[in-house]
């Protein structure tokens, strides 16, 4: 964990720093920090005054480049800027080094694992290792031509104290690239798994959504057209007329509310529905929703009772609101046998209010489930209803603990909150 948040301080934040971004500064940084190192190291063992000095010098520009980069996420230039620099610095430490005695030849190829992490797409996949050779190339033909310009140890002992710290300034900047890279995998990784489990819920409500058309959309079309297909042959007597025109004006509800709950479905999948929780008078809402539901109330001869009070009031998104409660009590109505009673309450404690539509009557066996999760056991409208009420912070639950009574409980919270 420390060296996760080590590595974050200096390469950054994936993913707002890409991987060659983090392997950018990780390069940049530690070049720095070893040069400085470096200088530090030639003082105290009185290395040649050129070499401490150029270490010196050099550090404090490539930290320069590498607050330039974390600040500056475009890596074309600045990556290419780093390398030919880093290049170069390679190349006036082997002459100061010792040459082929000293351990440049290895940091060099230890960075260049760096190099290639910075290549890509977008900058040089090939720039990078041909500058690298040709740095390499040019440093050993010097150090062969004119073997006096090199520099060269003035101990054995000096010698192997420089290879050591050179190890390790190596091997440490290697292995922070590896833990970068494995916790940019790791992010995809769960990216893709993610994505993965979005995918099989999106696949599994696909599923649930042909079966409400199989089942909510085609039943109420068939009743239809077997109805409109009697009117038409003349099997329908005056006498009878009545009853069955109630019988359409059902069935092509029943297809209005289900086209309505799938349009509002489609748009809060396709993210693009808000939810804006306001404070609402809850009476009023359910007296607009009942008083298109009289008229087929009247005709099963059902009793509403509204004990809701005036004043009562609710914190949820207006237009959500209405359609859970027009589910709820249009279910409440269509399903609700002749006669019957349909009761809506208020029930709060200190946090949440469950607005409560119990059904006395029969129910009807084409909605058997309280499992609201599942469209085609409880219908879209109540499915779509429950999605609504998470929302807006609350929750949908049916108790059907009585077969003669059935209570569906909305939960919203009693207090105004971003939801």
């Amino acid at each position: 964990m420390i060296l996760s948040k080590l590595i974050a301080k200096i390469a950054g934040v994936y993913p707002n720093y890409s991987m060659e971004q983090r392997a950018l500064n990780i390069l940049n940084f530690s070049v720095a920090l070893n040069c400085f190192i470096g200088g530090l190291f030639g003082i105290v063992f009185q290395m040649d005054f050129s070499y401490v000095s150029s270490q010196i010098i050099v550090s404090f520009f490539v930290y320069l480049l590498f607050l330039f980069a974390k600040r500056n996420k475009n890596i074309e230039i600045i990556a290419v800027i780093s390398v030919i620099l880093i290049l170069s610095l390679f190349g006036l430490t082997y002459m100061t080094e010792g040459g082929i005695d000293g351990p440049t030849f290895g940091i060099a190829t230890g960075y260049f694992i760096i190099f290639l992490s910075l290549s890509t797409k977008k900058t040089y996949p090939v720039f990078y290792p041909f500058a690298y050779v040709v740095a390499l190339i040019t440093s050993m033909a010097l150090n062969y031509l004119h073997p006096d310009w090199v520099i060269r140890y003035s101990s054995t002992d000096q010698r192997y104290k420089d290879f050591i710290l050179n190890f390790f300034q190596t091997i440490i900047p290697i292995y922070f690239l590896f833990i970068s890279n494995r916790e940019c995998y790791q992010y995809e990784q769960q990216q893709v798994e993610e994505k993965n489990k979005q995918l099989a819920i999106a696949n599994s409500t696909k599923e649930k959504l042909f079966a409400i058309i199989g089942h909510d959309l085609r039943s109420p079309i068939a009743s239809l057209d077997s109805l409109l297909l009697m009117l038409n042959e003349g099997r329908i007597s005056t006498k009878d007329l009545s009853l069955h025109l109630q019988n359409i004006q059902n069935k092509t509800g029943q297809i209005r509310d289900l086209l309505d709950n799938l349009l509002y479905w489609a748009v809060s999948q396709m993210e693009h529905l808000q939810t804006k929780a306001t404070q609402l008078l809850l009476f009023n809402i359910v007296e607009t929703e009942l008083s298109m539901l009289r008229e087929q109330a009247a005709y099963k001869q059902l009793n509403i009772e509204n004990n809701i009070a005036v004043n009562a009031i609710i914190f949820a998104d207006n237009e959500q609101a209405k359609i859970i409660l027009r589910n709820i009590l249009t279910n409440a109505v269509r399903y609700t046998t002749n006669g019957g009673t349909i009761s809506i309450i208020v029930d709060e404690n200190q946090t949440q209010q469950k607005v409560i539509v119990t059904n006395s009557g029969k129910w009807n066996e084409e909605q058997t489930s309280t499992d609201t999760t599942d469209p085609k056991r409880t219908g879209f409208g109540l499915f779509l209803s429950k999605d609504f009420a998470k929302r807006n912070g609350g929750d949908l639950e049916i108790d059907k603990s009585s077969s003669e009574i059935v209570t569906v409980k909305w939960t919203v919270p009693k207090h105004l909150k971003n939801v």
